[in-house]
């Protein structure tokens, strides 16, 4: 089984679809988020983008505008342009990311491991070449697996400057505004370290690799470096996180090496057909594959938990990004969420098992508006609460 949703006998996204682009040139100054950070850390706030004028004035929270907030609507999908201030990005975020990322390596192979082998095979392998070879042994080739990314969660629990940040007004108000919801919680967040030689990332919906039951779930997406039209960004399917019909009338293909003829006829397999226009419209004016490249350092691209995507490749360089997910405050724990965390058995994917194995069976199922540190309600803000999870994390930080 490939490491994704979806099996890799998807084509590559990049040879198989035309994609539109959004290009920066096509964003204004009023598309853009310029904030204070509030009432959350002080590392932040003083590195987010601020707004223009007048030194002493107080900075202000404008959220995403009216047009940002109809493309997500719409499409399932949005880019905010210089929501964060580069000098975050480069010289807090990245540093202490890649550093952090080196430091957990092998447990980023294990979790890998796990998810293709099995939970008993992922703790015998006591070394990331350990894993690498398990790995490459199940694939059956000679070359390195065919794994589209290393993935490491839930970094803020460890590092200071990504507790800020997913705390900060920042992201969360701007989840609220987007998800239309009045509370908040955070779910996770995730460092996607593509090196090259990694493979596509095929289509998938983040929401079935979660335990929630809910539909309001955004992940912000974060490059650690700026991207060109040439490297490898998120390709979101416009519209389909309102496609019911898809899952509802086309069961997902099993990866199970059987029925090839039968899976090849599945709808999971012809994606590009179903949402493209079908050279209805030019292929510079189809928007039904975004990948909104070129991207800046600081610009942040966001999109709902149902929302196909896909990647392609790793190019010339690593391309690393941060990932940061949250999900409507009441949206309550599925009741096969702590089997799927426990035995990769449930109805949804169980790739995030290591995100939220840890809380999981401490929340009472269907629940809403539950309480645990580990997946806290960000907004409104609790200025206490935050203060509290700033020291907490440092003093783990020191620990180590």
């Amino acid at each position: 089984r490939n490491i994704a949703l979806f099996s890799a006998r998807s084509s590559a996204p990049r040879s198989a679809i035309n994609r539109s682009r959004r290009s920066s040139s096509q964003s204004s100054p009023d598309q853009q988020i310029r904030q204070k950070d509030g009432e959350a850390r002080a590392s932040v706030k003083k590195n987010v983008k601020r707004h223009e004028g007048n030194s002493h004035q107080k900075p202000t929270f404008h959220g995403a505008d009216l047009k940002t907030q109809l493309d997500y609507a719409r499409n399932g999908h949005a880019v905010l342009r210089g929501l964060l201030d580069p000098r975050l990005v480069q010289e807090q975020l990245r540093p202490c990311l890649l550093k952090h990322a080196q430091e957990e390596e092998l447990h980023a192979w294990r979790q890998k491991v796990e998810v293709v082998l099995g939970p008993k095979v992922a703790e015998s392998c006591k070394t990331a070449i350990a894993c690498r070879l398990r790995l490459e042994k199940h694939f059956g080739g000679d070359g390195p697996a065919p794994l589209p990314f290393l993935q490491y969660f839930n970094n803020w629990q460890k590092l200071p400057q990504i507790a800020d940040l997913v705390h900060s007004e920042t992201l969360a108000r701007t989840a609220s505004q987007l998800l239309d919801v009045p509370t908040v919680r955070l779910y996770q967040d995730s460092l996607f370290w593509k090196r090259v030689g990694d493979g596509v990332t095929p289509w998938h919906a983040d929401a079935r690799m979660a335990p929630f039951d809910t539909s309001n779930m955004i992940t912000f997406w974060i490059p650690l470096q700026s991207l060109q039209p040439h490297d490898s960004a998120l390709v979101f399917c416009s519209k389909s996180h309102s496609d019911f019909a898809l899952p509802y009338w086309n069961p997902l293909p099993k990866d199970d090496g059987n029925d090839g003829d039968q899976q090849e006829d599945s709808e999971w397999f012809h994606l590009e057909e179903r949402y493209s226009h079908g050279g209805s419209i030019p292929d510079d004016e189809d928007d039904s594959m975004v990948d909104y490249l070129p991207l800046k350092v600081g610009d942040v691209t966001v999109h709902s938990g149902w929302t196909l995507h896909c990647a392609d490749a790793a190019g010339e360089q690593d391309r690393v990004a941060l990932a940061v997910t949250y999900v409507d405050g009441r949206a309550p724990v599925r009741r096969d969420a702590v089997a799927l965390a426990k035995t990769n058995k449930g109805q949804g994917d169980n790739e995030d098992a290591w995100s939220y194995r840890n809380w999981v069976d401490k929340v009472p199922p269907m629940k809403r508006n539950f309480r645990h540190k580990l997946v806290p309600l960000v907004w409104p803000p609790n200025p206490s609460k935050q203060t509290n999870t700033r020291q907490s994390t440092q003093r783990r930080r020191k620990a180590q």
